[in-house]
């Protein structure tokens, strides 16, 4: 409506006349005409004088404006969300007046249920689609608390009725009903106890309620009876009183009150008490008295007393007695007084009356003397708290003093020693008080050091016990020696106990004395001679002499013990597997303890390789023999050794393999790398086979991958590579990552499964086949390998980078074997994969990335037809130093009975070394014999015999070994002080490595010299080593021997 189009004014070239057609300009509207951005065109045309017509001009206009004006949003603070209610939005025209009409309303906002922004947006469109929003928002803040009612307090007696209350219902400012938490329960005390609830509500504003409980507890009162004494005669009257006292316990008043009953410190029951002995005692009881609020006790004692008691005893009167001798009884010829148990039970004691209570003493009076009678009086004081006695016994005795006479007593006499003694002579006696006495007769020796001397006594004794004596002196005279006998001469062994030096000696009459003296003469530090001299001599100097000869002789040998702890579990001869070749068997002397029964022993250790790259036949690379010879004083020697089993189980190890290369199209492939080598811990190879892989892609021959791979098999057959890949123009390895390869495998117990302990198989070539991308239909040879040892592993293949593709396997069969049966079993893993019949496996599909690591086959012996026809098939003899190893093998042995190992020093005179008891296989059979006895020179054969007894020999093998025998090497002197020698017999001219290592191991000495044939001579200056002990290494050829040295001051 703002469109104001002008007036048209024009010339023309001719005239000045003409008309304007239409008079009005052709006006194009839009569909909508006021909205901004819209163009409304005026075309205006003239026709001239000459019916000409033109367009004169065109006008255009565009609405502009600055589209509809939204005034800006409102916003209201409330509490809750009732008070939020849909405001209206308000009215909007655009531009040009016209109404534009809102849509929405669209609710939003942060409120979450109790507090935040609720909004209401209208959106506004005008015609060009321009929106604008407009916005109503309620901010809901609920800040005020809930209000719980006011607090409740409530009085009562004891804490167990203070129980927890119901809380009442709080709704928060916005009328919703909150649910409190707690109670929390207030320490409690005896005097208050409260809950406490809180309510708060959805923003975190709250408000507590107390409910409490004052306590108002009872106190406590507590009755204990006065103590109690009673003094009665009988056990009722004290069970009784002691009911009434136990019965006046009592206890009122507190909360929860809890009472115990304590005799010392022991809970008791007042039922369980039991009433002193009324011969007297007390008992205190202690009542403790416990409530929720309160505790207190007491306590009393309840006493029994027994009344007085007596003993009652009364002792037997004892009989009067005679009392011999010049002077007359006292009180101290008395018998000693009765103890107090026995005067005790003389009595009827009292229940009352402990006679451990008791205490007694006693006194003697008197004597009363009646002519020749004396009269005494003992008096027992018994003393006890209830009770006091005083009983007597008496003795009378009769006094005689006057002995009997002896009358017809023989004189002393002196006899030679061994004489006879004389007859006892009559002798008789008389008292004046009884007569005849009687007489008794006794006979000892009198000591004496010379000769001997016999006392005969006579003894007389009365009726009253007066004794007289009597007395003969036999004397005899001694003038022999004593007779001794001494043990016979001996021999025993060191370490045997040396018999006790025992005697046999007497003497016809004289005391005697034996002496023993010993002397000792030394064959050598372990044998010697004892002599044993013993000498009697009697006290009249009377002499006899005799003589033990003990010889000690050692023929035991010394006791080799290893105490290496990889040694203790090795029996003597026994043998020890070790893994690798980087280190050689080493025996060291501080490997080993050396006991003798009698004496320090030498001795020396050495190690010897007996046989080596034997792996094919024992299965183990090298065999040594290591030793330690030990050797009295006395000559005597013992040996331990065992042999230690070299095993080679790693791989050769590839160097200076170049890294993988990436090439662009066009560039030079380089040459391999000949500066690759090996390493290999056992064997010597040094340069590793090589092969080249060439992979082209089939769509594009210009990708092209080049793989390089290095090898090297050992003697063990283990197996070590590595590769080098050269990718040419982009070519896809992605495309041949795919891999094929197991294991061939013996096996032995023809079931066709790999079982755990059946082993790989090397050595047997293996070929990969895969299909011709032409015909489809035949096979094309791809490559070969033979099997090996992979990671420990026997029998081992694999063929990779290999595309996917269709391929085949082919196992090449050794001339004694036959392929066990195939696709035996469930699992792919353990079965035979090869044709028996052709070697070949099945089509064999192989996808892209994958690794194939189940294709196996199995090899069994061939079956051949029984018969005793007997065949040697192959015999070997390897030689290490003096050391001979035997290997051969056999074909069908069911008609061979034995098999012997004949050697002979000159070729004709053959001694059997060992019988061996055949196998009985039906294929090839594998033998294998080290001779245990080390031969510089000789001839070796295998005999067999069949069952029919049918001989067959083999060729003879000539060996000549290099032998140094441990007795031909002598070191002197040994202890040294500066300077030994040592000697020793070589095979051959050539070189001796002399070696001195110290205890630490560590080698302080090391000279290398010339030898020549036969008799050898060194002279070794360790003048700069400290005193000590030193082993001495003498290595040559790989020989090696170890002697003990000592360097003394």
């Amino acid at each position: 409506s703002d469109i104001n189009p002008p007036t048209l004014e024009w010339t023309g070239s001719c005239s000045q006349g003409g008309t304007i057609d239409p008079p009005t300009p052709v006006v194009s509207d839009p569909e909508n005409p006021n909205c901004p951005g819209t163009t409304h065109t005026y075309i205006y045309s003239v026709t001239d004088e000459c019916s000409r017509i033109a367009e004169a001009c065109t006008l255009v206009y565009t609405i502009v404006n600055d589209g509809i004006q939204i005034p800006m949003g409102e916003t209201s603070m409330v509490s809750c969300f009732d008070a939020v209610v849909q405001p209206d939005p308000p009215l909007i025209n655009d531009p040009c007046g016209n109404p534009v009409n809102p849509s929405g309303p669209k609710i939003g906002g942060t409120f979450n249920g109790c507090e935040g922004t609720y909004t209401f947006t209208w959106t506004y469109i005008d015609c060009a689609g321009v929106s604008n929003d407009w916005t109503y928002t309620y901010i809901i803040d609920l800040t005020t608390a809930p209000i719980a009612p006011e607090d409740v307090q409530v009085t009562v007696n004891c804490p167990d009725e203070a129980r927890q209350p119901s809380p009442p219902s709080v709704n928060d400012a916005c009328g919703n009903s909150i649910a409190p938490s707690g109670p929390v329960l207030s320490e409690v005390s005896c005097e208050s106890i409260s809950y406490v609830w809180t309510y708060t509500d959805c923003a975190g504003n709250s408000d507590t309620w107390t409910y409490t409980y004052l306590l108002t507890p009872p106190a406590l009162d507590l009755n204990c009876p006065t103590p109690d004494i009673v003094s009665v005669e009988e056990q009722a009257l004290v069970d009784a009183a002691f009911s009434n006292w136990i019965g006046q316990f009592s206890a009122t008043g507190g909360c929860n009150t809890v009472v115990k009953y304590f005799v010392g410190t022991d809970e008791v029951t007042l039922a369980s008490l039991n009433a002193p002995a009324f011969c007297g005692g007390s008992i205190t009881v202690r009542m403790e008295v416990t409530s929720d609020c309160a505790t207190d006790q007491c306590q009393s004692t309840f006493t029994a007393v027994a009344t007085q008691q007596s003993f009652n005893i009364t002792i037997p009167m004892m009989d009067m007695a005679c009392f011999p001798g010049p002077n007359p009884p006292t009180a101290a010829d008395l018998p000693p007084a009765q103890p107090m148990q026995n005067i005790l039970a003389l009595g009827i004691l009292s229940s009352c009356i402990n006679p451990l209570d008791v205490e007694m003493t006693s006194y003697v009076t008197g004597p009363v003397i009646v002519g020749n009678e004396y009269t005494f009086t003992r008096h027992y004081v018994l003393s006890h708290p209830l009770a006091v006695e005083e009983p007597t016994e008496t003795f009378t005795f009769t006094w005689d003093p006057n002995p009997p006479v002896l009358s017809g007593l023989p004189e002393d006499i002196t006899l030679p020693c061994g004489s006879e003694l004389p007859e006892w002579p009559d002798v008789s006696a008389y008292d004046v008080e009884f007569g005849e006495a009687v007489v008794i007769p006794s006979s000892n020796q009198v000591g004496t050091s010379c000769g001997e001397k016999i006392q005969r006594t006579w003894t007389a004794y009365d009726g009253c016990g007066n004794s007289a004596v009597g007395v003969q002196i036999i004397s005899l005279v001694d003038d022999e020696p004593p007779m001794l006998t001494v043990p016979p001469d001996t021999i025993i062994h060191c370490g045997e106990a040396i018999p006790a030096p025992y005697y046999d000696a007497s003497d016809n009459c004289s005391n005697f004395m034996v002496e023993l003296k010993e002397s000792v003469t030394s064959q050598n530090e372990c044998e010697y001679t004892l002599t044993r001299i013993w000498t009697a001599r009697d006290g009249c100097y009377n002499v006899a002499r005799d003589t033990q000869i003990i010889q000690v002789i050692d023929t035991t040998a010394p006791v080799i013990v290893p105490i290496n702890p990889m040694l203790e579990s090795i029996p003597n001869g026994g043998e020890m597997v070790m893994y690798g070749c980087i280190n050689d068997p080493r025996l060291l002397m501080e490997d080993l303890d050396v006991y003798d029964a009698c004496c320090t022993a030498s001795y020396s250790v050495s190690d010897r390789l007996i046989a080596s790259g034997v792996c094919d036949i024992f299965g183990y690379y090298r065999k040594w023999r290591c030793s330690a010879i030990a050797t009295d004083p006395a000559g005597n020697t013992s040996e331990y050794y065992f042999y230690v089993l070299q095993y080679d189980t790693t791989a050769p190890v590839i160097y200076n393999v170049p890294e993988d290369l990436v090439l662009e199209c066009g560039e030079d492939i380089p040459a391999a790398d000949t500066t690759v080598f090996v390493e290999d811990d056992c064997s010597q190879v040094r340069t590793p086979q090589f092969m080249e892989e060439v992979k082209v892609d089939p769509d594009d021959s210009s990708k092209i991958l080049y793989v390089r791979t290095w090898w090297a098999v050992d003697h063990c057959g283990n197996r070590g590579e590595a590769s080098q890949t050269i990718t040419v123009c982009g070519f896809d390895t992605t495309s041949v990552s795919s891999s094929l390869g197991n294991t061939v495998w013996e096996d032995t117990n023809l079931n066709g499964i790999q079982d755990q302990d059946e082993q790989g198989v090397n050595g047997i070539n293996v070929y990969l086949y895969h299909q011709n991308p032409e015909s489809m239909s035949d096979m094309i040879l791809l490559s070969s390998e033979t099997t090996s040892t992979i990671n420990g592993k026997k029998g081992q293949f694999v063929f990779d980078h290999l595309a996917a593709d269709q391929y085949q396997i082919l196992f090449e069969i050794p001339s004694d074997r036959q392929f066990t049966e195939m696709n035996i079993g469930e699992n792919d893993d353990f079965d035979s994969d090869a044709d028996p019949n052709t070697g070949m496996t099945g089509m064999i599909s192989l996808h892209r990335g994958e690794k194939l690591e189940n294709i196996d086959a199995g090899l069994v012996p061939i079956e051949r037809t029984v018969s005793t026809d007997i065949s040697l098939l192959s015999f070997n003899v390897s030689t290490e130093k003096c050391s001979h190893s035997l290997s051969w093998s056999t074909g069908t042995e069911q008609g061979l009975a034995s098999i012997k190992v004949l050697f002979s020093s000159n070729g004709d005179d053959f001694t059997e070394l060992k019988d061996i008891d055949p196998m009985g296989g039906i294929g090839i059979t594998h033998y294998a014999f080290t001779d245990p006895t080390n031969r510089s020179a000789g001839y070796y054969q295998i005999m067999l015999t069949d069952v029919n007894g049918e001989i067959q020999y083999s060729d003879l093998k000539k060996v000549r070994g290099r032998c140094i025998d441990n007795s031909n090497i002598t070191v002197f002197p040994n202890p040294f002080r500066e300077i030994f020698h040592i000697e020793f017999t070589a095979p051959e001219t050539g070189e001796a490595e002399i070696i001195v290592i110290d205890r630490l191991g560590r080698i302080v000495q090391n000279n290398t010299i010339k030898t020549n044939q036969g008799k050898n001579k060194k002279e070794v200056n360790l003048k700069n080593l400290p005193t000590g002990a030193y082993m001495l290494e003498v290595r040559m050829n790989g020989w090696n021997e170890h002697q003990m040295l000592i360097k003394a001051e």
